[in-house]
């Protein structure tokens, strides 16, 4: 009975054990058979679609065959075809050109100003008002002059010699040297004439613009009229023939300018200037007839000596003239006419004749001759009337004479100081604060000032003492002040009209960095109120005042978003009820397709089965697991619960008839 009572138990043991067993036999047939179905998609990939891949034996590798119809049919590309060995060609240009292709040429243009064209020939150039532009290049001077327009420019490229008159009417031209030598040179009538126009002269980088007149009476070698204005470096006219009248330079009327650096010299007169001209010679004048002015208004300056063969110097009817060297006449050194006035800082010397020193107002004088007194300090007078002639007294002392500066702010740079005469002097009125410069008085020497109203002037020392004042005008107030961020009152200042008002120390404030101020308080022209800049530096402002901000953005949210709402979970329907298996399958869904296995060996680790409790990592699952169609390994609870109730079953039939049995004993 214990014999039969002992296979009883074992039979229900040996039952459930089955049942254990069951989800792990089947686990394992279906990993097998995942294991099969990945490595054959692995070895689809791999392959090339349309092809089976067979083993074969190993054979040598042919070259790929090409038919004559491919060979005819195949053309390369137009674009990109290597060229074939060879000659090298030309860089940039291709081997052969196309019908209608030119031949490129390489670019040589240089950047700046370019001769363009530019012939070793070439003379001159024209240069538009710019001052940089090339208009155009010449190899004949008189086409650059028919051509040249107002306001342009004629550089040489060349020395030129010309042997015809110039004329410029109503234009102003250049005539750049750049080195080079231009004389203008006629035999007859004048070398170079002015009318309305003006001509200037370029020779900071050298070169001369010399200009000779012809022998005719009349013949000038620069005539300037009617307001017309021209500098030249030398001027002169050829003597002899008819020249009874010639003259190097010639000035008529008002506005009229010529300006010699150099020399004039004349084959009759050396030069005339006439009824308001001006003419100034910073070198010599030498002519038979030497110099000439007539009229009020004429003014003629020679900074060296002035030489003629009958008179050195000829001056009538209002004209002024200066002499700063020596003066030397045939048979008189000056002659001044009605009203006119002479000064000369050198000799003056008669050679000839009765030798007259001076002749003013036909009354002839000799050096003895002149006034006690002079109206020019240093100078001997000769005078009949208002025609007056002065003449240097080298007997006397030239300084130094005294300088004196009033109401001067400039320090030591005032101009106060000792100079000798003739010296030049400069003066400084400075700055005022609170005032306005408004000029200069000379007070006493007759000081003649280059420009009156400017702070800063110059004048040359006369051979006396010398008193000038700075004049002054109260300049507009103006009020400036600087606040604080709240409007607390940090400085306040008066300043001069045009003046700067000086900025107080930055000011401090919690949590803050001071950064400037919010206006311009130089050249002040009104009242003002500038106010303190701040950027924000801290956690927070001073007391009852919260930051407006701080200077730069913050770097995230001060408190982090609110999380969207979790919608709810509603029980699916029938129609979306997954079926049992679906756990399974939706972890192996999250594996890539098939066609991105291509080179894996192995099956992909979605497909690797690796269980929670499989410490031996062989792809079996614990016992109890369901089996796995979709890579799940989790247990079944009915099934489990089977199991068990079977094996309680048994074990109370077991017992049931264990007390049968006793009972019946």
């Amino acid at each position: 009975m214990k014999f039969e009572l002992g296979k009883m138990l074992a039979v229900i043991i040996a039952v459930g054990l089955l049942l254990w067993m069951l989800p792990t036999m089947s686990f394992a047939l279906d990993d097998i058979d995942d294991l099969t179905q990945a490595q054959t998609a692995t070895f689809e990939v791999l392959e090339e679609p349309g092809e089976t891949v067979e083993p074969a034996e190993a054979a040598e590798p042919e070259e790929a065959a090409v038919s004559e119809e491919a060979e005819e049919a195949w053309e390369p590309e137009a674009a990109g075809e290597p060229e074939a060995a060879g000659e090298p060609e030309e860089p940039g240009v291709p081997a052969e050109l196309k019908p209608g292709e030119k031949k490129p040429v390489a670019n040589t243009q240089s950047t700046g100003i370019v001769f363009a064209g530019r012939a070793s020939k070439d003379v001159c150039q024209i240069i538009a008002a710019d001052g940089v532009t090339v208009a155009a290049s010449y190899d004949d001077f008189a086409d650059a002059l028919a051509a040249v327009k107002d306001g342009q420019i004629i550089r040489l490229l060349d020395d030129v010699n010309y042997g015809s008159g110039i004329v410029i009417k109503d234009m102003s031209i250049t005539f750049d040297l750049s080195g080079y030598i231009l004389n203008i040179d006629v035999a007859v009538f004048d070398a170079l004439v002015v009318d309305g126009g003006e001509v200037l002269l370029d020779n900071s980088g050298g070169g001369e613009l010399n200009v000779k007149g012809g022998k005719t009476n009349d013949g000038y070698g620069v005539h300037a009229y009617n307001g017309g204005k021209a500098t030249v470096t030398n001027a002169s006219t050829y003597g002899g023939g008819l020249s009874t009248n010639n003259r190097s330079v010639r000035a008529y009327g008002a506005g009229s300018e010529v300006t010699v650096l150099g020399n004039a010299i004349g084959g009759f007169y050396a030069l005339g200037a006439y009824n308001g001209a001006t003419i100034t010679v910073y070198g010599n004048v030498n002519g038979g007839g030497g110099m000439t002015a007539f009229g009020v208004g004429t003014t003629v300056t020679v900074y060296g000596y002035s030489y003629g063969g009958g008179t050195g110097v000829f001056a009538t009817d209002g004209a002024t003239v200066n002499v700063r060297g020596n003066v030397r006449g045939g048979g008189s050194g000056v002659y001044a006419g009605t009203g006119a006035q002479v000064t000369i800082d050198g000799t003056v010397t008669a050679t000839s004749g009765e030798y007259v020193y001076i002749t003013v107002g036909d009354v002839k004088k000799y050096q003895g001759d002149h006034e006690l007194l002079s109206e020019k300090y240093g100078y001997f007078e000769y005078r009949t009337g208002p025609t007056i002639v002065w003449v240097k007294d080298p007997g006397l002392v030239n300084g130094p004479y005294t300088v004196t500066v009033n109401d001067s702010y400039a320090g030591d740079s005032s101009g106060t100081g000792k100079y000798m005469q003739g010296a030049t002097v400069t003066i400084n009125a400075g700055s005022r604060s609170g005032y306005t410069f408004n000029g200069w008085t000379v007070n006493d020497g007759d000081a003649e000032l280059a420009e009156a109203g400017s702070v800063t002037t110059i004048f040359t020392m006369p051979g006396k003492n010398v008193t000038i004042t700075a004049d002054w005008i109260s300049a507009p107030q103006y009020t400036v002040s600087f606040v604080d961020w709240n409007g607390t009152l940090l400085k306040t200042e008066q300043v001069a009209r045009g003046e700067s008002a000086t900025a107080p120390a930055a000011p401090y404030r919690t949590d803050y960095i001071f950064t400037g101020w919010d206006g311009d308080y130089t050249n002040v022209t009104a009242d003002l109120i500038i106010k303190a800049l701040y950027r924000f530096n801290g956690s927070g402002g001073e007391s009852g005042d919260p930051p407006t901000g701080p200077s730069t953005p913050p770097t995230g949210p001060s408190t982090p978003p609110a999380e969207p709402p979790t919608p709810p979970i509603e029980p699916p329907s029938a129609a979306q009820e997954p079926p049992a298996e679906s756990i399974g399958s939706h972890i192996e869904q999250m594996g890539p397709p098939t066609g991105q296995m291509s080179g894996m060996q192995t099956p992909p680790e979605e497909l690797q089965v690796i269980p929670d409790g499989d410490t031996n990592n062989e792809g079996y699952p614990p016992f109890g697991s369901l089996p796995r169609t979709g890579g799940s390994d989790m247990p079944n609870p009915y099934l489990i619960k089977l199991c068990l109730s079977m094996i309680g079953i048994g074990a109370v039939v077991i017992l049931v008839k264990l007390r049968i049995a006793k009972h019946m004993k």
